[in-house]
C-alpha cells in the first residue's frame, strides 16, 4: 500500500470497520486525517466509528470537525445530532437537524429522528408535524402512523390517533405496538370493550412470536 495515499488508508478503515477491527479502523481514518485534514469526510467516517464504538464525545468532536470543513453538508449535521441525542443533549441535537432539514428538505430520516426529538423535550404537536410530512411523501410507512398515531394521544387526540393506528394496522398486522396504542387511545375515550380487544391481540401477538423463537 502506498503510504500516501490518503484514499488506501480510507479504504483500509472501511474494511476494517466492516470486521468490526474499530481501533484499527480509527488508526488509518486518523491516518488519511493527517495527510488530508481539510477532507470532512475522513472526520465523518472516524467519528462513525466512534459512535460505534461508543465514544460518543470523540464522535462529536469529529463532526464537528467535518462541519467546520464542509458547513453545507446535511449529513453532517444529522450524524452530529444523533450522537448529542446520546449525549441527552436534545437541545442540541434538534438544532442539529433542523439544519439538516434546511439544508436537505427531502431527507425523510432526518423529519423522522426530529419528531423523536420533538417528542423527547416535549413537542408532541412539532412530531406530529414532522410525520405529517414523512406520510405525505410515503403514504406507506407504516412506522410513520404508528409514530404519529403515539404522538396524537400525547396531545389527547385521542380519533385522530386511533384512525391512523387503524391504518398502520392495514399496513404491518403484526406490530403488536398499534394495538397497545390503539387500545389505550380506546381506553381513553371510554371505549373499554375495543381496549380489552386490542390488549388481547397484542397479547397474543406476543405469545405467538415468543413461541416462534422457541422453535
Amino acid at each position: 500500500m502506498n503510504p500516501q495515499s490518503v484514499e488506501a488508508y480510507d479504504n483500509r478503515g472501511t474494511a476494517k470497520m466492516n470486521l468490526l477491527d474499530l481501533s484499527g479502523a480509527i488508526s488509518d481514518y486518523t491516518i488519511a486525517i493527517e495527510l488530508s485534514p481539510n477532507r470532512g469526510q475522513y472526520y465523518r467516517d472516524r467519528g462513525n466509528v466512534k459512535l460505534n464504538s461508543g465514544d460518543f464525545v470523540g464522535a462529536t468532536n469529529d463532526f464537528s470537525a467535518a462541519i467546520k470543513l464542509d458547513p453545507e453538508n446535511a449529513e453532517f449535521y444529522r450524524l452530529r445530532g444523533f450522537v448529542l441525542l446520546k449525549l441527552n443533549d436534545a437541545v442540541s441535537a434538534l438544532k442539529d437537524f433542523d439544519k439538516c432539514i434546511e439544508l436537505d428538505p427531502q431527507n425523510l430520516d432526518a423529519y423522522r429522528i426530529r419528531a423523536m426529538t420533538k417528542l423527547a423535550l416535549n413537542d408532541a404537536s412539532g412530531a406530529v408535524r414532522d410525520y405529517d410530512k414523512i406520510i405525505l411523501k410515503n403514504e406507506r410507512d407504516s412506522d410513520a402512523f404508528t409514530a404519529r398515531g403515539f404522538s396524537k394521544i400525547t396531545i389527547n387526540d385521542f380519533r385522530g390517533a386511533i384512525e391512523d393506528l387503524n391504518k398502520a394496522i392495514e399496513l404491518n398486522p403484526g406490530d403488536t405496538r398499534n394495538y397497545r396504542s390503539r387500545g389505550i387511545a380506546r381506553h381513553f375515550l371510554n371505549e373499554e370493550a375495543d381496549a380489552k380487544s386490542d390488549f388481547d391481540i397484542a397479547t397474543e401477538l406476543d405469545k405467538q412470536g415468543e413461541r416462534l423463537n422457541i422453535k
